[in-house]
């Protein structure tokens, strides 16, 4: 494996798994500043966002994982872990905007905030093992194997 390759992988992991989850999050803190007093928009931004960032995110990780390669069991695999990690991120994501309507101190107590590092630190991990390279290069080249089209 080269070196390069972990860079990039790690670079994918710290921006797509750690500064767009920010960008989910604080999109509907916009919204409540421009639309002050108005709870319907961060309602409706509470259900319709985390499904849209779900569906985008599920979609756009199969696309990293086909072009990993591999045996097919291991695609499978990665594409378990795949789901299983976006569903961990579209709980935080959905109680972060609604706790914008949510009554003051809601999801603030040490045990919610817990919970949220327990799942945001099940969701990173499964999208390392979920992405991580384990060969590169053709089967010829003695890396990869065979790719899902």
């Amino acid at each position: 494996m080269r070196f390069v390759t972990l860079l990039e992988w790690l670079r994918g992991l710290v921006v797509l798994d750690g500064a767009l989850p920010l960008a989910v999050w604080c999109l509907p803190r916009l919204v409540t500043r421009l639309l002050p007093g108005e709870r319907w928009p961060i309602e409706v931004l509470g259900v319709a966002l985390p499904i849209v960032a779900f569906l985008v995110r599920f979609f756009a990780g199969l696309r990293v994982v086909r072009t990993l390669g591999g045996h097919r069991v291991i695609q499978v695999a990665r594409g378990i872990l795949l789901f299983v990690g976006i569903f961990f991120l579209l709980v935080i994501d959905t109680a972060m905007i609604l706790r914008l309507v949510m009554p003051a101190g809601a999801f603030r107590q040490r045990g919610d905030l817990i919970g949220f590092a327990v799942l945001y630190t099940a969701y990173v991990v499964a999208m390392a093992l979920a992405t991580f390279p384990l060969r590169r290069g053709s089967t010829a080249e003695g890396g990869g194997g065979s790719r899902i089209a």
